[in-house]
């Protein structure tokens, strides 16, 4: 008789990518008491074990612990990737609020400069001659704003591809313990692959785990990079995430 028998098992999962092993939480505490769930782990090649022939006695066929090793790892990813999208969200906006406060600084002090300027020529030429100065002055000023708008856009496309990066490497590592975990999994993970293929969302964070590899942060051939930026599709980006590998 098994040590579970008759009592109640919260989840019986396979440990590791073999599935050779079984992890079986169960409330070892009498009916009327309070529960306290342990773990014991079941050797799943040996078909005379007598803890694995209690498993299955309680209802838990391999399908069964196939399938809630698959639920588990689901919860898992799901609870990881929520957690990770609201520490980035926070991240990048902390970085836009930052240079707003910056650019906002630097036009108030460029433009106060050129007014204080502009106010000597009022005070030492006409009307005429102020005027056709007044009006240089605004066009010289939005330019110069224009720039550095471009200028602290161009420094939060660079934090976003940054926090991209931070991303898709957790992304990268799910979905090879996934593969790697049975017919299954693999089967589900591809399918998510055709089924997100041409998401955007799922293609942004896709790139940021790339980018976040150390594979690709040592790539010296930028063309490479380049087309990662620009792919459109996950087969494609799959693709180019090969070539920049074998580059390596």
């Amino acid at each position: 008789m098994a040590v579970f028998t008759g009592k109640q098992i919260l989840r019986a999962v396979f440990t590791n990518n073999a599935n050779d092993t079984i992890e079986v939480v169960y409330n070892h505490k009498d009916e009327g008491e309070p529960p306290e769930y342990i773990s014991v782990w079941v050797p799943a090649t040996d078909p005379t074990n007598s803890e694995l022939i209690g498993l299955k006695e309680e209802g838990w066929s391999f399908d069964r612990v196939q399938r809630e090793t698959h639920n588990l790892l689901e919860q898992q990813k799901q609870a990881y990737e929520a957690r990770l999208y609201k520490v980035v969200e926070s991240k990048v906006k902390e970085q836009l609020e930052h240079y707003y406060k910056i650019v906002n600084e630097e036009a108030n002090a460029r433009i106060k400069t050129e007014v204080d300027r502009y106010y000597e020529i009022v005070n030492e030429e006409a009307n005429t001659r102020v005027k056709q100065e007044l009006d240089k002055y605004y066009q010289e000023a939005d330019s110069k704003v224009k720039q550095s708008l471009d200028k602290y856009y161009q420094e939060a496309d660079s934090r976003v591809n940054d926090a991209k990066e931070k991303i898709a490497q957790m992304y990268d590592s799910r979905y090879n313990e996934m593969l790697d975990a049975g017919p299954a999994i693999t089967t589900s993970i591809l399918q998510a692959v055709l089924d997100k293929n041409t998401d955007e969302d799922t293609i942004f964070k896709t790139k940021l785990a790339i980018f976040d590899l150390q594979q690709i942060k040592d790539l010296k051939d930028r063309s490479i990079k380049q087309k990662i930026r620009t792919a459109k599709t996950l087969m494609e980006l799959l693709g180019e995430l090969q070539v920049a590998l074998a580059d390596k």
